[in-house]
């Protein structure tokens, strides 16, 4: 009799023993699985931030590629670099009608492709003069880079000369059309 008393006893202890082991391993599971779902949780809101971040930086970039865009001549995407340069070289003799003005051979270097540009015109009037030269700074694509400019009285006379020395320059790099 107390044999089975002691066997009921011992039992009891043993599935007690069994529940409580089973608790402890359920109670640090639970912890475990507490701390990796915080750090997953955490995870998924810096993954969050950096898509917006992202998506801000997109918006942006097509912002900027637009306002490129917008820069870029006519036809830029339908026309050659040399096309453009000798257009923009028409232009400014179309405005500075009273200009003459020499090119000679295109030249690459580097990374841009460069017309060697000379403008000479008689000087009249100091505003006409800056407003000429303005004109000739305000190309942006292609754009002309100035070497020298140059004024001076001719020679027995009371002409006076503006000749400008530069080179109207455009990369050689074609940018990409827009999407859209």
């Amino acid at each position: 009799m107390f044999f089975i008393e002691l066997k009921k006893v011992v039992r009891n202890h043993l599935i007690a023993g069994m529940i409580f082991a089973v608790i402890i391993f359920v109670i640090r599971f639970s912890f475990r699985y507490g701390d990796s779902l915080h750090v997953t949780v955490k995870q998924f809101d810096s993954q969050k931030n950096n898509y917006q971040k992202m998506s801000k930086s997109v918006v942006d970039i097509e912002n900027v590629m637009a306002q490129i865009d917008e820069m870029l001549p006519a036809g830029y995407h339908s026309k050659g670099h040399r096309e453009h340069i000798l257009l923009a070289i028409s232009d400014i003799k179309s405005v500075l009608r009273f200009a003459e003005v020499k090119i000679v051979d295109f030249k690459d270097e580097g990374s841009e492709i460069v017309l060697p540009v000379e403008i000479s015109f008689p000087v009249e009037d100091y505003t006409i003069m800056t407003e000429s030269i303005a004109y000739i700074q305000s190309f942006k694509f292609p754009y002309f880079s100035f070497d020298n400019i140059n004024i001076k009285r001719v020679k027995d006379s009371y002409e006076i000369i503006c000749k400008i020395k530069g080179s109207m320059r455009m990369p050689v790099q074609r940018l990409r059309k827009p999407s859209g």
